[in-house]
């Protein structure tokens, strides 16, 4: 949910940058709750044609996150203590550094509809 978060917002900032007419509120709708068709339409976006690159990211994520916490469980139970430390510092690294390179390519998602691998 988060990550869908993301890619809304940026896709909602995107469009409000590039093309700043299609992001202005409609009020002519009559309606009483109407939504920027830039917010709308990012959440679409998001929900539908970059969904598997939101999902995949994610997914890379989470891996890092469960073997991280296998090291962390292995040092507890005392078994290969000095491996386990470094296993769980290089898999903290990777991650913080995966987390960083996710919120720029769903960056990427959002703003030109990339696949998340491309």
């Amino acid at each position: 949910v988060t990550n869908i978060v993301h890619v809304t917002t940026a896709g909602t900032i995107g469009a409000w940058w590039f093309s700043p007419p299609l992001a202005e509120y409609n009020y002519n709708r009559g309606i009483c709750c109407s939504h920027s068709s830039a917010v709308t339409g990012s959440l679409h976006r998001a929900c539908t044609y970059s969904f598997g690159s939101i999902c995949f990211g994610s997914l890379l994520i989470a891996i890092l996150q469960t073997l991280e916490q296998l090291a962390r469980r292995a040092r507890r139970n005392r078994r290969a203590i000095l491996l386990s430390c470094l296993m769980e510092c290089l898999l903290s690294c990777l991650r913080g550094w995966m987390e960083y390179f996710n919120s720029w390519a769903f960056v990427y998602v959002a703003l030109y509809g990339y696949p998340y691998i491309e």
